[in-house]
């Protein structure tokens, strides 16, 4: 039978504390520890403290499921009902509330390892009733605890200390036993679990010898956009002359799918007990006198919640994939290459006289959780992947959903927020989801209404542009935090208004002439950190297509000969490069006409949305099948006609109809992506 092992913990008999200085303050009690500060986990915090929409499945000897410390943010299998002995979510493991065991053990006391007993159990917490004092002493059992706290400990609770990402589902699926020995046999099945089960994230602080079913899981797992990372060892070997693995699976390949930690101590060296190859690392992180959440069991006299001292790559690692489930947080839609990018291309990478000899040992560099955070937060997306759209009757404040995933359209409901509502628009920040509405008192004074997800209201204030407008929510300020762009319908020389979210005028672009009313989208270019806009009015009696940044600097501008009206605009990657294309949409009126436009001008594509149709409609551009090319959704004012997903050639790929209950002819709808 291969073993596996745990990775060697290295208990020092003090535990030292640090006066550290930090940004967004938690009232954890041990909130503090140098490995924190010298991966800037405490000014990650200042954009965001994670998601529990995010899953990280540890992959261990089983962590302490009802930890004070844990609890809150360990995963459950909320499709299983707990001990009626049936697997009622048909995933192949019966009654896994709290997740699996891989580990095989003689639960029924017959002397024997039965058939479902080789499969496991759904019990995956270390079990310490048997326990010697000599295991006790040990610590092992400890090992996923610990693994678990440094990711995603419960942080702002007035207990203990925090993990990297405070709010986040943890996944418990052990594989090994409590004094860290099992059979590698297993892992491939710990994967495939914790992917079908829905985690983004895989911890796996284990190391053994290879075998082809663990790569074929691991392939599957990065297939599915799953980040996974892998510890390097305590043996201080060479893993390019003696490889282990996980981490070592990608060795020698071009396509990186696990990333591979070394351990540094304080003094950013690297540790002792470290294994290095740079075939193999990618990364490291601090691996010597790491904090964190234990085995707590008062009735097995195991009454500590939270101790210090603990040392080995185990602990790097975790630091990583907490860093991962922050960066997951802000990028819901981002699959592993992209978090693997966000993290490896941030890292402190210190000068060497010696690359070669810097990168066996560190890989790219020390761990930046605060700059990887920021990358992300910064990075463009030239396709955005279109979760479902919101649709919504501004007359009553009906609204409905269409899933892309599914195909499926939600219950109609009813928002009081959005009744008689002219415009709403959406942003996600620091992984959050947010509303914003526009509602007219006499289509001079205009109300401006921020709502959180479930449509609280957070805060409002009043504009008065003089007429009908349009808004949308986007960093155009390159300051991180979105502000509001509003554009007006009609005849005006303001061409757009830029507020604060809290209703502070910070910019008003104004044109010499009078236009006869505004189109306007966002869209990101290569490299930049904020959000460009796409601007169409008619001035002079000539259609005008410019794109300005949110300062009112133009970038580019030209005429179009192709409508006698049009009053909508957006950008399209059509040929998946790093550029976008323009979008044009016919006005109320006209022909229902959509052109595709060159970034000079010149035509691409033109065909037409609906038929005869003449009534108003908008578009949504983004990635609608998740096959990394922008579709476009076109959606009609009226509901007598469907909305409508295109393809870059023009051609129709899906349709549905909403509100068929009843006539309207005021259809907004916004992205949620």
């Amino acid at each position: 039978m291969r073993n596996i092992f745990l990775l060697a913990i290295f208990l020092f008999s003090s535990f030292l504390f640090f006066e550290i200085t930090y940004a967004k303050t938690l009232d954890d009690p041990f909130v503090e520890q140098w490995a924190y500060t010298d991966i800037n986990v405490y000014s990650a915090w200042d954009y965001t403290l994670g998601s529990q929409d995010v899953v990280v499945a540890v992959i261990d000897n089983g962590f302490d499921t009802f930890h004070p410390d844990l609890f809150t943010n360990v995963w459950k299998n909320v499709d299983e009902i707990s001990n009626n002995q049936i697997d009622d979510d048909k995933n192949g493991y019966v009654d896994d509330v709290w997740g699996w065991s891989f580990v095989s053990r003689d639960t029924n006391s017959d002397g024997l390892i039965d058939e479902s007993e080789e499969r496991g159990n759904n019990n995956p917490r270390p079990q310490v009733d048997q326990f010697t004092e000599s295991e006790k002493n040990s610590g092992v059992f400890n090992h996923g605890t610990l693994v678990a706290g440094i990711i995603g400990a419960v942080g702002n609770n007035k207990k203990n200390g925090s993990g990297v990402s405070p709010n986040v589902k943890l996944m418990n699926i052990q594989v090994v036993d409590e004094g860290g020995s099992g059979s590698f046999a297993r892992l491939p099945d710990a994967i495939y679990y914790a992917v079908y089960n829905g985690a983004n994230i895989i911890n796996m602080s284990v190391v053994g010898d290879i075998t082809g079913d663990v790569e074929k899981a691991i392939d599957y797992a990065y297939g599915k956009g799953v980040v996974m990372v892998a510890a390097a060892g305590n043996s201080a070997s060479d893993l390019n002359d003696f490889p282990l693995y996980p981490i070592c699976f990608d060795a020698g390949k071009e396509t990186n799918k696990v990333l591979g930690v070394s351990a540094i101590s304080a003094s950013h060296n690297i540790a002792s007990f470290s294994n290095i190859g740079s075939n193999c690392v990618d990364i490291t992180a601090p691996g010597e006198n790491i904090f964190s959440t234990v085995r707590y069991s008062p009735k097995y006299d195991l009454n500590e919640q939270y101790t210090g001292g603990w040392s080995g790559t185990s602990f790097s690692a975790p630091l990583v994939s907490g860093a991962a489930a922050l960066i997951k947080s802000i990028k819901p839609n981002w699959a592993a290459k992209n978090i693997y990018k966000a993290l490896l291309s941030t890292t402190h990478h210190t000068p060497s006289t010696d690359e070669d000899v810097y990168s066996n040992l560190f890989g790219t560099g020390l761990l930046q959780i605060d700059k990887a955070v920021q990358y992300a937060l910064n990075e463009v997306e030239n396709s955005k992947f279109l979760k479902n759209i919101i649709v919504v009757n501004g007359d009553n404040g009906d609204h409905t959903s269409w899933d892309f995933n599914t195909g499926d359209d939600d219950k109609v409901l009813r928002e009081r927020a959005l009744s008689g509502i002219d415009d709403f628009s959406f942003y996600q920040y620091l992984g959050k989801t947010f509303y914003v509405t526009a509602k007219s008192f006499d289509k001079t004074r205009w109300r401006i209404s921020l709502y959180d997800a479930d449509w609280k209201k957070i805060d409002s204030f009043i504009i008065e542009p003089g007429g009908e407008i349009s808004i949308l929510v986007a960093d155009v300020m390159g300051d991180v935090q979105p502000e509001i762009v509003v554009a007006p319908k009609g005849p005006s020389n303001t061409l757009f208004d830029i507020y604060s979210l809290e209703g502070e005028d910070l910019y008003t672009h104004i044109l010499e002439n009078k236009h006869n009313g505004v189109s306007f989208d966002k869209f990101k270019t290569e490299g930049s950190n904020k959000y460009d806009l796409v601007v169409l009015y008619e001035l002079d009696d000539k259609l005008t297509m410019e794109t300005l940044s949110g300062e009112g600097f133009s970038k580019n501008k030209f005429f179009l000969d192709s409508f006698s009206k049009a009053d909508k605009v957006s950008v399209m990657n059509l040929d998946s490069d790093d550029q976008m294309e323009y979008v044009v949409g016919g006005g109320l009126g006209e022909r229902p006409l959509v052109v595709f436009y060159d970034h000079d001008g010149s035509i691409i594509k033109k065909f037409l949305a609906y038929g005869s149709y003449k009534k108003s409609f908008s578009f949504i551009v983004g990635d609608y099948n998740y096959d990394g090319e922008d579709e476009l959704v076109t959606i009609p004012k009226s509901n007598d006609q469907p909305v409508r997903v295109w393809n870059k050639e023009g051609k129709k790929v899906a349709q549905k109809y909403f509100f068929t209950d009843f006539k309207t002819n005021n259809i907004i709808s916004v992205p949620i992506s």
